[in-house]
Order: C-alpha cells, then sequence, then structure tokens
C-alpha cells in the first residue's frame, strides 16, 4: 500500500512537472510565430519599397533613352539598378526563410522578373549607346580633314567608348546571371532545411 503511495506520489510529481512545459511551450510558440509573421511583412514591405525603387529607375533610364540624354547619366542609372538587384537578392532568400515552402516558387518568381526588367533595359542601354556611336562615327568622317577632331568625336575614341560599354553591360549581365544561380541555390538549401525541421 505505501509502495503504491509512493508510486502515485511520483506519478503526480512528473505529471506537475509536464505540466509548467505543455503551458509554456504553447506561448513560446505563439511569441515565435509572432516575430516570424512581423519579420515576414517587414521583409515583403522592403521587397515592395525596393520594387517601386527599381521601377523609378526603369523609367528614368527608358526616358534617358528616349530623349538622347548623356550616356554618363544612362550608365549611372545603370549603377543604381545594379545596387537594387544587389540589395533584392539577400532580400528575397531572408523573406524565403520567413515563409511556407508553398510560397517558394512565387518568391523565386519575384526575383526573376526583376532581373528579366533589368537585363531588358541593359539591352536596351546597350542598343542605346551602339547607335549613338554610330551616329557619331558619321558625323565625324563627315568633317573636313583639315579640321582639328576633338577627342569626343574622334572615331577612335568612340569605338573605345562603345566597347568599354559593352563590355560593362556584358559584365552586368552576367554578374546578375550569376546572383541568380547563387540565390537559386540558397533557395534549394532553404528548402531542404526547412524539409529537416518539419520531419
Amino acid at each position: 500500500m505505501a509502495k503504491n503511495l509512493i508510486d502515485l506520489g511520483d506519478r503526480e510529481e512528473a505529471h506537475g512537472m509536464e505540466n509548467p512545459e505543455e503551458v509554456l511551450e504553447p506561448k513560446e510558440l505563439e511569441v515565435s510565430q509572432q516575430i516570424t509573421s512581423e519579420q515576414s511583412v517587414t521583409l515583403k514591405t522592403k521587397r515592395s519599397v525596393l520594387k517601386r525603387k527599381i521601377t523609378i529607375h526603369l523609367k528614368a533610364l527608358s526616358s534617358e533613352i528616349r530623349q538622347f540624354g548623356s550616356k554618363f547619366r544612362i550608365r549611372r542609372i545603370i549603377a543604381d539598378l545594379k545596387q537594387c538587384l544587389q540589395e533584392a537578392e539577400p532580400l528575397n532568400v531572408q523573406y524565403l526563410t520567413f515563409m511556407p515552402e508553398i510560397e517558394h516558387d512565387k518568391i523565386l518568381e519575384w526575383y526573376d522578373v526583376e532581373f528579366g526588367r533589368f537585363n531588358d533595359a541593359l539591352d536596351e542601354a546597350l542598343s542605346h549607346l551602339n547607335e549613338c556611336v554610330s551616329e557619331e562615327t558619321s558625323q565625324a568622317t563627315s568633317v573636313s580633314c583639315k579640321c582639328k577632331v576633338s577627342s569626343k568625336s574622334d572615331p577612335v575614341a568612340i569605338k573605345a567608348r562603345a566597347l568599354a560599354a559593352q563590355a560593362f553591360a556584358k559584365k552586368q549581365r552576367e554578374s546578375a546571371k550569376e546572383k541568380l544561380k547563387e540565390l537559386e541555390r540558397q533557395a534549394e538549401l532553404q528548402k531542404k532545411l526547412w524539409k529537416a525541421k518539419e520531419s
């Protein structure tokens, strides 16, 4: 009988020890979910702001090209776009970690779209710069040989600047492609980690 009482007492103690953990766990889980939700909302807002910045830069670039704006301004806008894309990559990876796996493809698609917009803008800018070079070259050759040709209209200098612009655009595209591959690799790793946590 005494033994039974001891057993019963032990069980009650053990039961009493389990209860606080059971009460605390849901609260901790709720706090954790709330923090995760807040972080995902913050990251989503940051992505929206970044998308707006990219759109503004793309419109500015398109306007410069239509109005035959300066090469310096065009290159500056391209550099700003590249900066936005570099910010978008880690932000998107971070956002992936807070979202369920079912949303991952949609999140990755967001970066693909921005990457595509950036690439299209680069192609348009490069095409514009090449047109400018061919126009400047034809103007430079029509000038009389007796006139002193400035470095701005010198065909050799123009060609060198065009080649530099092409090399810059090519480098930007390759860099952006590498970033996209890295983002996809990180997303795949994140999916595996997510699955490991669930199992």
